[in-house]
């Protein structure tokens, strides 16, 4: 049979003739034979071989493909994309999926899509790195529906790179660009809306109008921000976007939207002189000091630079027995006292030392930093006693402010109930927190218990005290309120009194069931300044208004006309603020409104019109009360003019002529480091090139007239004079810089370059200011033939 086995005899000699090979032939041999002798491969085995054969297979036709589709890019397009060009910037230079272009296409380009091209900007002008040597930033602007003003505003943002420049050609190429969205409005003014809740914004995007340079030397790549304005009451809160112009990808990365109620950009500052410094944005609301601060993220060239904010959240903190005074000083800079906060940061780093890391120090830096002006604003010297104790108040200077206050009742009813009762909110605030970290602070209670008193009662201030432990503040309280606000005595009026009250004029109506004097007791505060506005009345209703008793009946003279006065508000307690009008169907009441005004029968007032030299004097007849308003009837030269006029008291109207004025370039020679701080805001808000500024000061001392000049007005009422500069259009006229239709442009700056007001905030022009026998003054403005009051505040440290 052919399958049969072999006789028995063969595998013998089979055997034998194996037997006598070499050892080592036998030993190959067998290993052959154990190897095709081995069982087949097991499932697994099977698909694991399977598997590496598919993914080897798998590996080589993508390997094939990206070929192909490689070599077809190169093919169908002669510049390779974009995404290489920018990961390998240097290998892979002049690369783009953009093809030159010359600046006349690139406007036409623009043009069809309904956008204009902005000023092309060499970035070299911000640094002297080699890198920016070619790139140009075009800012592109687009037209923003229903608007009235800033209707131009940059909706995207273009990096290009100089490919030729032949002659005055300029051949471009398209590195990067970046499409624009302005900040959402509730974003911008959050700042303001935390001081005061009653103001809000929407989600609607404000527009971005303005590129400004942010560089500084040191830093990695190019910083710029975007800046626009939001206007609501007083001065505008400026806000802008931060960018990021990365020289190793060549591209515009938008890092944060900011914004600034005090209208200053965002600066760079080495806080704690180590490493790259830290860009401080600030928030400050008047005398409370807020800052943003950031710090520069992934330097490194595979990740994109970011800025990491710097919060007061809790840090991993060593285990240690100081972790609640760090916790709590965490909470005192909340709650807004910096610097016990500031002292017990301070405390624990040197306690301890080589633990303190470097988050630990950014947050003690962020509270320095506020505690820095929070001290400041404590030390200063104010004009009024009442700012004085406010800014020892916020800055938790709790004893000292106590020993200020003193026992005197005049100034407790007239300076610290006021203050105590307007800034409650964020007084309370600072006393419970620092209360909660140290109960047995006997100043803190009883200004504690002073705040109660201010805003409820005596009972009320006790009762908090018992609550809260304070027996010995009791005892010092109850002491301090016998001296400052004793019990008024149980007696009625002396015939003394009312005898004085009724020599007081009355306004009897024009009925003659009321032509009897009025006698009521006059409780108002006499008005020490009126400000109001006129306009010529056509026609007279005498029965509309009332006049003082004694005084004939409403006729007119040859040549005069009747006025017709809207009284908006006066200097009451050395300080303008608005007029509270009373109940019209009072008789009692309009006899006190009138006595309160100081008007008698026949009282002059002095007329301003918008014209240069327009003015004159007009005598007041009769009063009116209606709706919540006051107005006046007054008498005076007729006139042909049908605009309003501005109505104050006499020798209390003050406009620029009739200040002295110096030259700017005066001013910069005597005191270099305040012409700098000038110089900077100028340039910042007019958009003025430094070395514009400059030689307009060179053209002033060479003997030309002045583009700038400089008159000195305390508006702040804080001792210190502050600087009117009268800014003329030629100032600008090299830049193409549109102030405002008017021919100068007026701004307040303070002795620390602050931008106190501005005509181009408020639309306007400001005509002058009004001034009382004390306080501060009150800025007037016209704006399209309106006049606005705009009132200085110290506690905001605005005009509004």
């Amino acid at each position: 049979m052919p399958n049969s086995l072999p006789p028995r005899s063969s595998m013998r000699k089979q055997s034998s003739a194996l037997a006598r090979r070499s050892p080592g032939a036998v030993q190959v041999l067998v290993q052959r034979q154990r190897y095709f002798s081995l069982p087949s491969l097991t499932f697994a085995g099977r698909w694991l071989r399977l598997g590496g054969i598919t993914m080897g297979l798998f590996g080589a036709g993508s390997f094939v493909s990206l070929c192909l589709w490689i070599s077809a890019v190169f093919i169908l397009s002669p510049y390779p994309p974009r995404w290489l060009a920018q990961a390998l910037p240097y290998l892979a230079k002049n690369w783009s999926d953009h093809p030159i272009q010359s600046w006349e296409s690139i406007e036409a380009e623009l043009q069809l899509q309904g956008r204009l091209a902005g000023d092309l900007t060499n970035l070299a002008n911000l640094s002297q790195d080699p890198q920016l040597d070619n790139l140009r930033l075009l800012p592109v602007l687009g037209q923003r529906s229903a608007c009235t003003r800033n209707c131009q505003a940059i909706v995207e943002l273009r990096l290009y790179e100089i490919a030729r420049q032949e002659d005055q050609e300029l051949s471009l190429q398209l590195l990067d660009k970046l499409a624009i969205q302005g900040p959402p409005e509730e974003q911008v003014v959050d700042p303001v809306w935390q001081a005061n809740a009653r103001m809000g914004g929407s989600t609607h995007p404000l527009p971005l109008l303005d590129v400004k340079s942010l560089h500084k030397q040191g830093l990695p790549g190019v910083w710029l921000t975007l800046t626009g304005r939001w206007q609501h009451q007083g001065s505008p809160i400026l806000y802008g976007q931060v960018l990021h112009v990365d020289l190793q990808t060549r591209r515009i990365n938008s890092l944060l939207n900011w914004s600034s109620p005090p209208g200053r950009l965002p600066i760079w500052q080495n806080l704690d002189n180590q490493g790259l410094p830290e860009l401080i944005i600030s928030q400050s609301i008047g005398i409370e000091p807020r800052f943003s601060l950031y710090t520069i993220a992934n330097t490194t060239a595979a990740v994109a630079i970011r800025l990491k904010e710097i919060s007061l959240n809790k840090l991993s903190f060593p285990q240690t027995t100081q972790t609640t005074q760090y916790h709590n000083a965490l909470f005192l800079a909340q709650q807004g006292l910096w610097s016990d906060a500031q002292e017990q940061l301070t405390q624990l780093k040197t306690q301890l030392a080589q633990q303190w890391s470097q988050e630990l120090e950014q947050q003690l830096q962020l509270v320095t930093l506020h505690a820095r002006i929070s001290q400041s604003q404590a030390e200063r010297i104010w004009s009024r006693p009442g700012q004085k104790l406010l800014a020892l108040l916020l800055d938790g200077q709790w004893e000292t402010a106590l020993d200020m206050m003193g026992t005197s009742q005049s100034f407790f009813e007239t300076s610290v109930l006021p203050l105590l009762r307007q800034d409650s909110s964020r007084l309370w605030q600072r006393l419970t927190a620092s209360l909660q970290v140290n109960p047995t602070e006997k100043a803190a209670q009883i200004w504690g218990a002073l705040l109660l008193l201010a805003k409820e009662d005596k009972e009320a201030a006790f009762k908090w005290l018992t609550e809260n432990q304070g027996s010995v503040a009791q005892q010092e309280f109850k002491a301090l309120v016998d001296k400052v606000q004793p019990d008024p005595p149980e007696a009625t009026a002396t015939e003394t009194e009312i005898t004085a009250v009724e020599e007081q004029p009355s306004i009897p109506s024009t009925t003659q069931a009321e032509t009897s004097s009025i006698q009521p007791a006059n409780t108002r505060p006499v008005v020490a300044g009126l400000f109001g506005t006129a306009r010529p009345l056509t026609s007279l209703n005498p029965t509309e208004w009332r006049r003082p008793s004694g005084t004939s009946e409403l006729t007119l003279s040859t040549g005069q006309q009747w006025y017709e006065i809207t009284l908006e508000a006066g200097s009451i307690n050395e300080q303008w603020q608005r007029l509270e009008v009373p109940d019209a169907s009072s008789s009692e009441a309009i006899a006190a409104f009138w006595r309160s005004l100081g008007l008698r029968a026949n009282a002059a007032l002095h007329l301003t019109g918008s014209l240069p030299g327009q003015s004159q004097t007009v005598q007041v007849k009769a009063i009116n009360l209606e709706a919540g308003t006051a107005k006046l009837l007054a008498s005076g030269a007729a006139t042909q003019t049908p605009e309003s006029w501005i109505a104050t008291h006499p020798n209390q109207w003050v406009t620029p002529p009739q200040i002295r004025a110096h030259s700017l370039a005066q001013v910069y020679q005597e005191q270099p480091q305040l012409g700098d701080r000038w110089l900077t805001t100028l340039s910042e808000h007019l958009g003025l090139d430094p070395t514009l500024a400059a030689s307009l000061l060179q053209q002033e001392k060479a003997g030309a007239e002045g583009a700038i000049m400089l008159r000195w007005v305390d508006f702040t009422g804080d001792q210190q004079m502050d600087a009117l500069l009268s800014v003329k259009p030629q100032a600008g006229a090299d830049e193409a810089i549109t102030l405002s239709n008017q021919e100068t442009v007026h701004l307040v700056l303070s002795s620390d370059g602050d931008l106190l007001y501005s005509d181009l905030w408020n639309g306007g022009t400001m005509m002058g200011w009004l001034t009382a026998e004390a306080g501060t003054p009150a800025l007037v403005a016209n704006r399209s033939g309106r006049y606005d009051l705009l009132i200085w505040s110290p506690q905001t440290q605005r005009f509004q």
